[in-house]
């Protein structure tokens, strides 16, 4: 069976991003707990980089200075 690709033709915010991965998580039925640890984790980083930036703004740069 061949894999399904998510792919989109337009740019997708932080925010819009996050929603999809959210909406990934609650299809492959992952508890209620897992997401919730999800969106914590999440946090600081859309308080560092914001939502409504691109997400394919974020680089190798982005994530070190995030890290520091």
């Amino acid at each position: 069976m061949e894999r399904i690709k998510m792919t989109t033709n337009k740019q997708l915010t932080v925010r819009q991003a996050h929603e999809l991965f959210i909406r990934k998580c609650r299809v492959k039925n992952l508890t209620d707990n897992t997401i919730e640890s999800y969106e914590r984790k999440c946090l600081p980083f859309f308080e560092f980089y914001g939502t409504d930036n691109y997400i394919d703004g974020v680089s190798v740069d982005t994530v070190d200075d995030y890290t520091l």
